[in-house]
């Protein structure tokens, strides 16, 4: 189902229980129930005025993308197969129970509020763009390599807890962030 590009203020899918596919990109919404879409695949609504989203018990959603909109709240649970998270240019703070999915193979949170970002829960992680958000911390151990990393625009940052193998690819960022400490071992904390 798309119905992209139309202006839409209001939309109603409680009689769509079967959907898989919604896609509500560049319109006026400013929420969405998604409630009665248990069978959601794939799901983009960006370009909106979105204010939070909550996208729970969805165990075939593989593809959600929610950028560029004014989201300072993303409530995400129950989503297992999730590989694809976009949610870039928002004003979120915070991604919570990020750790869950497993399955998540690409991460794009650039743009946003977000001090802490932990994803080393997230072993398939292959692509991690966080840049250009307040980033303090950011916990990365996760026994994979990203093949596409992108943190930079994070002037705050004081530490970074990777894999050894990935501390040559975190090389380029770290120049504009002097006071950033990069290790291996994740239980330090900054300042102690």
């Amino acid at each position: 189902f798309n119905c992209s590009d139309n202006q839409i203020a209001n939309l109603d899918i409680s009689a769509l229980s079967n959907l898989t596919k919604l896609t509500v990109q560049s319109n006026s919404l400013t929420s969405l129930n998604l409630s009665a879409a248990p069978n959601l695949i794939e799901f983009s609504c960006g370009r909106n005025f979105l204010t939070s989203l909550a996208v729970e018990n969805k165990p075939n959603l593989r593809w959600l993308t929610c950028l560029d909109n004014n989201l300072n709240s993303l409530v995400l649970s129950n989503l297992p197969g999730l590989y694809y998270l976009e949610c870039s240019n928002n004003e979120i703070n915070e991604i919570a129970n990020l750790n869950e999915f497993h399955n998540l193979g690409v991460l794009n949170c650039s743009g946003n509020n977000i001090s802490t970002l932990d994803v080393s829960n997230i072993p398939n992680l292959v692509s991690l763009k966080a840049n250009s958000n307040q980033l303090v911390s950011l916990f990365m151990k996760n026994g994979s390599t990203a093949s596409t990393l992108d943190i930079g625009s994070n002037s705050d940052l004081q530490y970074i807890c990777a894999d050894e193998v990935d501390m040559s690819g975190l090389q380029p960022f770290l120049g504009g962030m002097p006071n950033c400490v990069v290790n291996s071992y994740c239980s330090f904390v900054p300042g102690g």
